[in-house]
């Protein structure tokens, strides 16, 4: 990694799985420079589209659909977080792009794409170069070696696994814990 090259750690909580149908409510970032923390923030949203939202998805974030439609709308926390964004990067520079880095980190690019789109938005490329940095493959790795044996490889079993604080479903929590998983499991892997 380049020192000065940002790394936006990124977490969402959906309405559902599916990217198109459903929609991101709350939304963690960190942005992380030469291995310090730089800015971050949590932002919780209205759904586009308040017919799409699962009881399941209800149920693991323990929120209700009424205090979904309560949030920010979703145009507004778009406009705020270009905002911040902008301080950390040329959205208009090529060469000044995040890596994006999480947990199943293509299921969140693939949610803030739409976002995104939803908002009549098409240029989420000008904020990051699409490159991601998943701790789940290094993750897998590790299983696969036979270094790490685990129940399952969700991000909670990982974390407690290694003593790592985490409270499930909570995004600033989430992608917090996902920066310690990565580098604990790199570490991990450089030492093979």
């Amino acid at each position: 990694m380049q020192k000065d090259t940002p790394v936006l750690w990124l977490d969402e909580e959906t309405t559902g799985l599916n990217s198109y149908h459903n929609d991101i409510i709350e939304l963690a970032y960190l942005i992380e420079r030469g291995g310090e923390i730089v800015q971050a923030n949590t932002f919780v949203i209205a759904p586009h589209n308040p017919d799409n939202i699962s009881d399941r998805a209800l149920q693991i974030i323990g929120k209700t659909k009424d205090e979904l439609l309560s949030y920010p709308a979703p145009e507004e926390v778009l406009q705020l977080l270009k905002a911040e964004w902008a301080t950390q990067i040329n959205p208009r520079d090529r060469a000044d792009k995040m890596y994006v880095g999480g947990y199943n980190v293509h299921f969140d690019i693939d949610f803030l794409n739409q976002f995104f789109k939803k908002c009549n938005d098409r240029y989420l490329g000008s904020w990051i170069n699409w490159r991601r940095l998943d701790a789940l493959s290094l993750i897998h790795r590790l299983a696969y070696i036979g270094e790490l044996v685990l129940p399952d490889y969700k991000l909670s079993t990982v974390a407690k696994y290694w003593g790592i604080h985490i409270e499930a479903h909570q995004a600033t929590s989430d992608i917090e814990a996902t920066m310690k998983v990565y580098y604990k499991a790199l570490c991990l892997l450089g030492s093979k």
